[in-house]
């Protein structure tokens, strides 16, 4: 069974089909204010099991990932392998003609500031000939690698941006009390930008403050919208109202869902299934 976190909302419960009798893979995703488990076999690769915990501004997030880390320990299901994806805004995209790995702590401090108990990370996107590089906080690291010495660590946006998109396109994933909007101009990546929000103006303020700055015009624009937001919710109706090219997410071709996560809309987890198939 998973990790139940009694002071802290749990979005999703979707366990590990009983009858199941295979090796699985785990990912945990770590966000400003969720966490999400995906559980998933391969051949075929399979979605088996999610859960979505949420906590609030001034909840620890320290305390919560601590609690998540204990509760899979116990966990009769222990995975292969273990990928923990960090969600963390701390960083920066350089292209590699642009790149000198000398002044990575330099620059980070420079656009990020300075900040404690965190080490430098540099991972590339060889698709889109950059250099992404970032803050991986150590205590999260020595956490996790207590539980799972063996864990490999990701950036989201790292594996996002393995698919590159033609033409214009907006990508948006909605998390709990947050928002990352990834921007491609002309198929040419313009920026990656998380924020969080309290309202739908909120969220529609800075999308059509990313499309006046790309110079691109909301008419000319696909938006693809993955996470926690349904067709009947006002983030919806206020976005469809201003982009009129927006559609949920789609799994990734040739993806499977267990029954229990096939009750639930594919977009809902399309964004974690894809760090699946990018480390798979």
């Amino acid at each position: 069974m998973p990790p139940q976190l009694n002071f802290l909302k749990t979005a999703f419960d979707i366990t590990i089909p009983s009858n199941l009798n295979q090796p699985l893979n785990l990912i945990v995703e770590l966000s400003p204010h969720s966490l999400s488990v995906l559980w998933y076999s391969k051949d075929p690769l399979t979605m088996q099991a999610v859960s979505v915990y949420q906590c609030s501004a001034g909840e620890d997030m320290n305390k919560m990932l601590q609690q998540l880390l204990t509760g899979l320990q116990n966990n009769p299901v222990q995975p292969d392998q273990v990928f923990c994806c960090l969600h963390t805004q701390a960083s920066i995209l350089l292209p590699e003609n642009h790149y000198n790995p000398s002044l990575n702590d330099d620059l980070l401090e420079q656009l990020c500031g300075e900040q404690e108990g965190v080490r430098t990370v540099i991972e590339p996107i060889p698709s889109m000939q950059i250099q992404h590089i970032y803050y991986m906080p150590l205590w999260w690291e020595n956490l996790i690698r207590k539980t799972y010495p063996d864990v490999q660590f990701r950036h989201s946006s790292t594996l996002q941006l393995k698919t590159i998109h033609t033409g214009n396109h907006l990508k948006l994933i909605i998390y709990h009390e947050n928002v990352k909007l990834i921007l491609f101009k002309e198929s040419q990546l313009q920026m990656i930008h998380s924020f969080p929000y309290e309202t739908p103006d909120d969220v529609l303020y800075h999308i059509l403050n990313s499309l006046k700055h790309a110079e691109i015009l909301k008419d000319a624009i696909s938006v693809s919208l993955a996470g926690m937001v349904d067709r009947d919710s006002a983030l919806f109706e206020k976005l469809v109202q201003y982009l009129p090219h927006i559609e949920f997410q789609n799994l990734p071709e040739g993806i499977m869902r267990s029954e229990g996560i096939s009750a639930y809309p594919e977009h809902f987890f399309a964004h974690l299934m894809q760090f699946a198939s990018c480390v798979s």
